[in-house]
């Protein structure tokens, strides 16, 4: 595909693995490294503003569709697996919901295709057995049942933004104060921990100002980034040892120019006062 741009996917679930996208002009090209494949399984990507569905029956395949972000993997009415390349928690909750809410619809019309007589009449409802069928009504079931099933997709996708909607209200549990855990390095300090998160949240009073104290999670989140950029897989690919001394020089660099920020602010405030 010349001019192609190249994406790579991690997908989760039983089906764990990823899948790259080769997207140009004309479409897409995915190829799926997933353990456990087989067919019967069908494969649904996600671009803006639309949503294909694809039968599986290799492990690369091409799709009509540019711009995907998201890919999911169905078996039976159930996703298998599922991975975004960007996107709020709650954008990939609501994804994934419009995605096993379609799952299940169309497994749910597939077997009622496939388990249907071959002679194309269905079993009568239980009232007494009449003669025989007329033309109308042969033709008029199908659109009866078509209907149950989507009255029966609608009720579960107002059951499921409901659920979606209470959680993204849920302002979570309120914080804990806690004992100071620097008392002599900051001996007018209050620190809190919300219930369910490690982290700690403190606040210290310094010339009648308050000043947020963020600057040894944010060094090591910075270590912690700047490591993994530069020997992951998909970063720079650097040696383990270059990384772990280049993350650490930069958490120091930036924890240093905090502390040269802070005491400048410090003594302007002291100052004003």
């Amino acid at each position: 595909m010349i001019g192609a741009l190249y994406k790579r996917i991690m997908l989760s679930g039983s089906l764990a693995g990823a899948v790259r996208i080769s997207s140009g002009k004309g479409g897409s090209v995915l190829e799926l490294d997933l353990a456990g494949l087989s067919e019967g399984m069908n494969v649904y990507t996600v671009s803006a503003g639309s949503i294909i569905k694809t039968e599986l029956s290799s492990a690369r395949f091409d799709v009509g569709q540019t711009g995907i972000y998201a890919v999911a993997v169905e078996k039976d009415g159930r996703l298998v697996s599922a991975g975004f390349s960007g996107g709020t928690r709650a954008e990939k909750n609501r994804i994934l919901d419009e995605l096993r809410i379609r799952a299940a619809g169309e497994y749910e019309e597939r077997t009622r295709r496939t388990s249907a007589p071959e002679s194309g009449r269905e079993t009568p409802p239980a009232e007494p057995p009449k003669p025989e069928k007329t033309a109308g009504s042969a033709k008029d079931a199908p659109q009866a049942n078509k209907a149950e099933v989507t009255e029966r997709i609608l009720k579960q996708a107002e059951r499921l933004f409901a659920a979606l909607s209470a959680e993204e209200e849920d302002p979570g549990p309120a914080p804990v104060p806690v004992k100071n855990p620097f008392p002599k390095t900051y001996p007018r300090s209050e620190w809190r921990m919300i219930p369910g998160d490690e982290r700690l949240y403190g606040t210290v009073v310094a010339a009648g100002r308050e000043v947020r104290l963020t600057a040894l999670p944010a060094a090591f989140m910075t270590a912690v980034s700047i490591t993994y950029i530069l020997m992951a897989n998909e970063g720079l690919r650097l040696d383990a040892t270059v990384s772990y001394i280049a993350g650490a020089a930069a958490a120091a660099l930036t924890f240093c120019l905090y502390l040269v920020f802070l005491a400048k602010k410090l003594k302007k405030a002291a100052s004003d006062k």
